[in-house]
């Protein structure tokens, strides 16, 4: 329970606050951020288990669709060109999906 409480608190303070222009961080630190994310999503199972743990407990906050809107936003940007941090954003998004697909094929086998 601490650690996924400790999770929670990480990318919800740490991450997202980078990744959201408004609170000042710096094109460099957004990237870096993004980074970062990018390498949690490449864990085989990390994103399934953050789907698991706080969008099926109605005691979290729902990090996983938080992360999930924001990698969507970030990589198909609206008002902004695209820069690096959309590229990754967009490689966090595919590999968001390839590690659902993954448990979704060792669920059915």
């Amino acid at each position: 329970m601490d650690l996924k409480l400790q999770l929670e608190v990480f990318f919800s303070c740490v991450i997202l606050k980078l990744l959201q222009s408004q609170h000042g961080a710096s094109y460099q630190q957004q990237e870096v951020a993004m980074e970062a994310l990018v390498h949690f999503c490449r864990q085989k199972s990390f994103m399934a288990e953050m789907y698991a743990n706080s969008d099926c407990d109605i005691t979290c906050r729902n990090v996983f669709k938080d992360l999930a809107n924001l990698l969507s936003k970030s990589a198909f940007p609206v008002n902004y060109p695209l820069s690096v941090i959309s590229i990754l954003a967009l490689d966090g998004l595919i590999a968001v999906i390839q590690g659902m697909a993954r448990l979704r094929i060792q669920l059915l086998f």
